[in-house]
Protein backbone atom coordinates (compact mmCIF):
# COMPACT_ATOMS: atom_id res chain seq x y z
CA UNK A 1 0.00 0.00 0.00
CA UNK A 2 1.28 3.48 -0.93
CA UNK A 3 1.47 5.52 2.27
CA UNK A 4 1.08 8.78 0.30
CA UNK A 5 -2.44 7.92 -0.86
CA UNK A 6 -5.54 8.11 1.29
CA UNK A 7 -9.20 7.62 0.64
CA UNK A 8 -11.14 10.59 1.98
CA UNK A 9 -14.85 11.20 2.18
CA UNK A 10 -16.23 14.40 0.70
CA UNK A 11 -19.48 15.72 2.14
CA UNK A 12 -21.08 18.03 -0.42
CA UNK A 13 -24.36 19.65 -1.44
CA UNK A 14 -25.18 20.30 2.21
CA UNK A 15 -25.44 23.34 4.42
CA UNK A 16 -24.02 24.62 7.70
CA UNK A 17 -26.71 24.92 10.37
CA UNK A 18 -26.82 27.54 13.12
CA UNK A 19 -24.88 25.22 15.46
CA UNK A 20 -21.96 24.89 13.03
CA UNK A 21 -22.87 21.37 11.90
CA UNK A 22 -22.82 20.39 8.22
CA UNK A 23 -26.18 18.75 7.51
CA UNK A 24 -28.33 17.46 4.65
CA UNK A 25 -25.28 16.48 2.59
CA UNK A 26 -24.32 13.88 0.00
CA UNK A 27 -21.13 11.88 0.53
CA UNK A 28 -18.60 10.56 -1.94
CA UNK A 29 -15.08 9.15 -1.70
CA UNK A 30 -11.98 10.37 -3.53
CA UNK A 31 -8.35 9.31 -3.46
CA UNK A 32 -6.04 11.92 -1.95
CA UNK A 33 -2.39 11.93 -2.94
CA UNK A 34 -0.43 13.61 -0.14
CA UNK A 35 2.10 14.87 -2.69
CA UNK A 36 -0.37 17.08 -4.57
CA UNK A 37 -0.89 20.73 -3.83
CA UNK A 38 -4.10 22.69 -3.24
CA UNK A 39 -4.94 23.21 -6.92
CA UNK A 40 -4.43 19.50 -7.63
CA UNK A 41 -6.66 18.46 -4.74
CA UNK A 42 -9.38 20.87 -5.82
CA UNK A 43 -9.12 19.53 -9.39
CA UNK A 44 -9.41 15.94 -8.08
CA UNK A 45 -12.50 16.82 -6.04
CA UNK A 46 -14.18 18.84 -8.80
CA UNK A 47 -13.53 16.08 -11.35
CA UNK A 48 -14.93 13.38 -9.06
CA UNK A 49 -18.03 15.42 -8.28
CA UNK A 50 -18.49 16.68 -11.84
CA UNK A 51 -18.33 20.35 -10.83
CA UNK A 52 -17.43 22.92 -13.47
CA UNK A 53 -15.17 25.31 -11.55
CA UNK A 54 -15.54 27.98 -14.24
CA UNK A 55 -19.15 28.27 -13.11
CA UNK A 56 -19.10 27.18 -9.45
CA UNK A 57 -16.75 28.05 -6.59
CA UNK A 58 -15.62 25.15 -4.38
CA UNK A 59 -14.62 25.59 -0.75
CA UNK A 60 -12.65 22.99 1.15
CA UNK A 61 -13.56 22.96 4.83
CA UNK A 62 -12.97 20.34 7.47
CA UNK A 63 -13.67 19.91 11.16
CA UNK A 64 -10.69 19.02 13.32
CA UNK A 65 -12.80 18.01 16.30
CA UNK A 66 -16.17 18.75 17.82
CA UNK A 67 -17.14 21.44 18.86
CA UNK A 68 -14.53 23.39 16.84
CA UNK A 69 -15.80 25.45 13.91
CA UNK A 70 -14.83 24.25 10.42
CA UNK A 71 -11.38 25.19 9.08
CA UNK A 72 -11.19 26.49 5.54
CA UNK A 73 -8.32 25.36 3.36
CA UNK A 74 -7.45 27.89 0.67
CA UNK A 75 -3.81 27.20 -0.24
CA UNK A 76 -1.02 24.62 -0.17
CA UNK A 77 -0.43 25.04 3.59
CA UNK A 78 -4.09 24.22 4.27
CA UNK A 79 -3.73 21.01 2.27
CA UNK A 80 -0.59 20.13 4.27
CA UNK A 81 -2.62 20.64 7.46
CA UNK A 82 -5.28 18.30 6.08
CA UNK A 83 -2.52 15.73 5.47
CA UNK A 84 -1.34 16.07 9.06
CA UNK A 85 -4.88 15.58 10.33
CA UNK A 86 -5.28 12.45 8.20
CA UNK A 87 -2.09 10.95 9.63
CA UNK A 88 -2.52 11.72 13.32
Amino acid sequence: MDTNNFSILIQHNGRWDSSGNYVDYDIEGVMYDANIKYEGLMHTISSQLGVDTTIFHLELKYVVNDPSPPMKSHNDMGVQNLYLILIF
